[in-house]
């Protein structure tokens, strides 16, 4: 019995590949013709608004004026709340869910983690109203005569979010995407960040977590940003871990290939074809890895 590759032996290079273009065609006149890639859904999203204002940090007990432009590396106690890097004036991005309705979360933008085509990456924390602020009501006594006045989302106080660990703090990371950018470079690209934000919305984002896909938390736009929030890893790609530390143990390389498998195992499931795994799109968070840049997703019919 022969195999195929003794069979071939005997052929030129271009007797080959015409045989294998031949067997292409056959193939595709007998097979069903290619499906078109389904359309994405329309992102939605929440309008937000960008301030200069007060953010307190519950276990320290200090209020961060973060009005102040150039406020360089500070560290704030206990905290470690390390501003390096960090954006000078209107940090607190307020999440507007209504027209007259005060806003029940902010982020607070804060160092950068990397620049991308679009525009940038940002850590965020999550911020809160002050739990000793006027009730719900939006209403605040007047310093002058004790009567009731309108509060206005200017002049809000939040605080970051504190988790149950000890001195650790709810964080984000913060895709903003340059509006100016996205329209000039839309007409040269299929793909994109819209693309990106239709196909992180697709995703419930803890399910989406739990299966190694960075998935969207919320979405916002002002007039100059889109801002997609998603969770934080903070320990760098597959890619520079790989180029730090050399070759590793094959125990290692099956904890996270076996990760990976499950991260297109679940966009399957959702009908998105990822199109760009690549170790650099692989991020890291301790022993975990995440699947991202899902800018160049299609739709599986």
């Amino acid at each position: 019995r022969t195999s195929s590759s003794d069979q071939t032996q005997g052929k030129r290079p271009s007797e080959t590949m015409a045989s294998a273009t031949a067997a292409l065609k056959d193939e595709q006149m007998t097979s069903n013709p290619a499906h078109e890639p389904l359309p994405f859904p329309s992102p939605k999203f929440v309008t937000g608004k960008r301030f200069s204002m007060p953010v307190h940090v519950p276990e320290v007990g200090e209020d961060v004026d973060d009005s102040s432009e150039g406020c360089g590396d500070v560290v704030y106690g206990p905290a470690m709340l390390i501003r390096s890097d960090s954006m000078a004036g209107n940090n607190v991005l307020a999440r507007m869910d209504g027209e007259g309705e005060m806003p029940r979360k902010a982020y607070w933008i804060q160092r950068k983690l990397a620049k991308t085509t679009y525009g940038v990456v940002r850590v965020g924390y999550v911020l809160r109203p002050r739990t000793d602020d006027p009730d719900e009501s939006g209403e605040e006594d007047d310093e002058t005569g004790g009567r009731k006045r309108l509060r206005t989302s200017k002049s809000m106080k939040w605080e970051v979010v504190p988790l149950e660990r000890d001195n650790e703090y709810e964080m984000v990371a913060i895709k903003m995407f340059d509006k100016k950018k996205m329209e000039s470079i839309r007409a040269q690209r299929m793909e994109g960040p819209m693309v990106e934000l239709c196909a992180t919305q697709m995703m419930a984002a803890q399910e989406a977590e739990s299966n190694h896909v960075l998935g969207s938390l919320d979405t916002l736009e002002d007039e100059r940003f889109i801002y997609n929030v998603m969770p934080l890893t903070g320990d760098g790609d597959l890619f520079h871990y790989v180029k730090k530390v050399g070759r590793v143990e094959e125990a290692v390389a099956r904890h996270f290939f076996r990760q990976i498998l499950q991260s297109l195992q679940f966009l399957q499931r959702m009908g998105l074809c990822h199109r760009d795994v690549c170790a650099e799109n692989i991020l890291l968070r301790g022993s975990d890895c995440f699947v991202s840049g899902h800018s160049k997703c299609l739709r599986i019919p």
